[in-house]
């Protein structure tokens, strides 16, 4: 950053499939705007530099530094667990349509992984096209669900953000939200809606990023009603609290 240029310091942070990318891309193109080069720069994990990016607390240990701004996303939690589960379905190298789920080091999950739209009780059910979900056993989603609120939610407000951003009020009216944003970081050099063009178009070119086109709802393709039953259990009070269920 040349000596000319104006201050900013900024972290998208917080939970995953919320829409940090998104938002990461935006205020790329933001901060390039006000003549800020970041271009071959990947600054996004360091502690330090103009634009920031984290999921995990813990990635960015200590308190927040007086100059730095942070934007954390936020979504219904169940869209964020299905889009996250389904991001991990990936096509059998050896057996052309047939998706597995696989765990984080790359190895596939067993072959029950997969539920059909039913509930878990009902083993003898013949599935019809199109009718099929999968089966997500209870303690991953607890442990996912536990882990991304806590590390990629809860730690960090309680070290202050500065902005939230809500993914189904931007699907909304995206240009009133990005408005709203650039304002509260203070970047001006570019219009809402050029910010969003350039999403869109990093979107077109980037398909396999959004999991089901970042659609709201789109977790029932998902989860069975026992499921949904489960997180809202477990989950039920940030639920209600950015008023995602009654």
């Amino acid at each position: 950053m040349g000596k000319d240029s104006p201050e900013v310091d900024i972290a998208v942070v917080g939970m995953g499939r919320t829409g940090t990318t998104l938002v990461k891309n935006i205020l790329t193109y933001a901060i390039e705007s006000m003549g800020i080069d970041l271009t071959g720069k990947d600054e996004t994990r360091e502690n330090f530099g103009p634009l920031k990016y984290f999921h995990w607390k813990k990635e960015r240990p200590g308190n927040k530094r007086d100059t730095e701004k942070w934007v954390i996303c936020r979504r219904d939690f169940r869209d964020v667990l299905a889009s996250g589960f389904r991001s991990t379905i990936r096509q059998h190298p050896e057996e052309s349509g047939v998706r597995i789920f696989i765990d984080s080091k790359g190895n596939p999950c067993p072959e029950n992984y997969k539920q059909f739209k039913v509930e878990y009780h009902d083993t003898n059910y013949v599935p019809l096209d199109g009718d099929r979900k999968y089966f997500i056993p209870k303690n991953q989603i607890l442990e996912q669900g536990t882990k991304i609120i806590d590390e990629g939610w809860y730690k960090w407000l309680a070290t202050g953000v500065d902005y939230i951003f809500h993914y189904e009020a931007y699907m909304d009216n995206k240009e009133k939200v990005i408005t709203e944003m650039l304002h509260k970081l203070n970047l001006s050099g570019c219009t809402a809606k050029e910010c969003i063009e350039v999403s869109d178009e990093w979107l077109r070119n980037n398909p396999r990023h959004a999991s089901n086109n970042g659609i709201i709802n789109g977790w029932e393709d998902v989860f069975s009603p026992t499921q949904e039953q489960l997180i809202i259990d477990e989950f039920g009070d940030w639920m209600r609290e950015y008023n995602y269920i009654k």
